[in-house]
């Protein structure tokens, strides 16, 4: 059948009936009429029902029928038939203001439009059943799973407890890799260390030095891949690593500023890899000292706050792949809810974002 068929079937049904088409809502028994095909079939199409052999001009046809007729799918007739929620939930530890929340909600977003799928903003209040929003969602059919936002480091104990003892199907952002059975998806920390210290050399810093959070000893995991990654590189390049924790007992940001300028003032360290929060006392500091930054001193973060190309110099960092982590994420959950109960556990590859804070 040619498009011009098509348009002439549609268009005849228009004028034949038009009253009723005006004052009704159109159905997939409408589509399949003006179509010439059956509802059956209309129905696999605009459901979009897995693993059916569908020519592609008669999908073609139906779907520029149903756009025709301004067909929209009844979203709870159908979840209702599927005993599905038709919506997921997302869940984050980080705040919406973070680095972290909107390449991730924009990934999620993406892949659920392209799945039809809703997404219900969850935020772990306790509800008068006692539990937490996400938990009464999944139970009152609200959601058919959740996608958990946490942190590296995060513990068994709490959320992810709570959604393995209700069976509610559930995948991490960040974290979790260490947990056994929890499907997550993570950043390759190792490449994120590589990267950092690839690009120093290149630029020709002689020492580095890694600001840690912890001791060497007691670093998560996450910065035990950095420094690795970090080491890696300065034993192949023959340059020095200089591993310090110069914040320990700093807590404020007065308290960080001068601590870094004390520092600073030793002249050991060529460049500074460290996170963005903490190469924001870096950079504060240098300035109050007359550290030119990046002529005298080199400055990279590990991660990616949005602030960073707005500080003075703007401030090069190593990029978390957030939006495709999410993306990723959100299709491990359509195969969990799906029935596949496989634990799946990826780590993506960070990038380069290269400004002015190492830019000699």
């Amino acid at each position: 059948m040619t498009l011009y068929n098509v348009y002439h079937i549609i268009n005849t049904y228009e004028l034949h009936d038009e009253g009723e088409i005006m004052n009704k809502k159109i159905t997939s028994k409408d589509v399949a009429k003006a179509a010439g095909v059956s509802q059956s079939l209309v129905s696999m199409i605009l459901n979009q029902v897995p693993n059916k052999k569908i020519k592609a001009e008669t999908r073609e046809l139906v779907l520029d029928t149903a756009k025709r007729l301004n067909y929209t799918v009844n979203m709870n007739a159908r979840n209702m038939k599927n005993r599905k929620a038709g919506a997921i939930g997302l869940l984050s530890t980080w705040d919406a203001n973070s680095f972290v929340f909107p390449p991730v909600i924009k990934g999620v977003q993406t892949l659920c439009a392209e799945k039809d799928t809703g997404v219900v903003i969850c935020t772990g209040k306790i509800g008068l059943s006692g539990n937490p929003d996400y938990i009464d969602y999944y139970l009152q059919n609200r959601i058919d799973g959740l996608i958990y936002v946490s942190y590296v480091g995060v513990k068994y104990e709490g959320v992810i407890e709570e959604l393995t003892t209700n069976e509610i199907p559930f995948v991490c952002i960040i974290g979790a890799r260490d947990l056994p059975g929890v499907s997550c998806v993570d950043v390759n920390f190792l490449e994120n260390g590589y990267l950092a210290a690839r690009h120093l050399v290149s630029k020709g810093y002689k020492t580095i030095g890694f600001i840690a959070s912890q001791n060497l000893e007691e670093l998560c995991y996450a910065e035990k891949e950095r420094y690795e990654g970090l080491r890696k590189v300065c034993l192949e390049k023959g340059v020095d690593l200089v591993v310090e924790n110069i914040f320990q007992e700093a807590i404020e940001e007065l308290s960080m500023i001068e601590a870094a300028k004390v520092y600073l003032k030793k002249g050991s360290c060529g460049a500074i890899v460290t996170t963005s929060y903490n190469c924001f006392i870096i950079l504060k500091a240098a300035a109050m000292l007359d550290v030119k930054v990046p002529q005298e001193l080199g400055v990279i973060s590990l991660d990616n706050e949005i602030y960073a190309p707005f500080l003075f110099p703007a401030l090069t960092t190593v990029d978390e792949p957030l939006y495709d982590i999410a993306k990723r994420a959100v299709g491990i959950l359509f195969e969990n809810i799906n029935g596949d109960k496989i634990c799946e556990k990826l780590e993506l590859l960070p990038f380069l974002s290269e400004r002015e804070s190492t830019g000699r």
